[in-house]
């Protein structure tokens, strides 16, 4: 089955890490005012790897089209010397309130 959606980001768009608590597992949850796109690892033992080589490959192409966008925005979160730190496994990726962050839930 294809999918096919496009969404527009409003104003309060944000993404962010949710956990579904009933299964103990995380998903990155975009909220884009309106609508909501969760994307989840599937099922078995290499869903949450697979999961996180996708986000990888998301995260690098997102980087890029931002500075295509903007090129003259000098802090892109992953263009600058913070992703560096962050490949070393140095950086917080969740933003100043560090590693104590709340991760939302997914709904029920």
């Amino acid at each position: 089955m294809t999918v096919q959606v496009k969404f527009t980001p409003g104003p309060a768009a944000v993404a962010e890490v949710a956990s579904d608590p009933s299964t103990g597992t995380y998903a990155l949850r975009l909220q884009l005012d309106p609508g909501t796109l969760v994307i989840t690892a599937q099922r078995g033992p290499d869903g949450p790897r697979e999961l996180a080589a996708f986000l990888t490959r998301v995260a690098k192409e997102a980087g890029l089209l931002a500075v295509v966008l903007d090129p003259t925005e000098s802090c892109h979160a992953l263009t600058d010397e913070r992703n560096d730190e962050a490949q070393a496994g140095l950086a917080d990726w969740y933003g100043e309130s560090g590693a104590g962050r709340r991760v939302p839930e997914l709904p029920r």
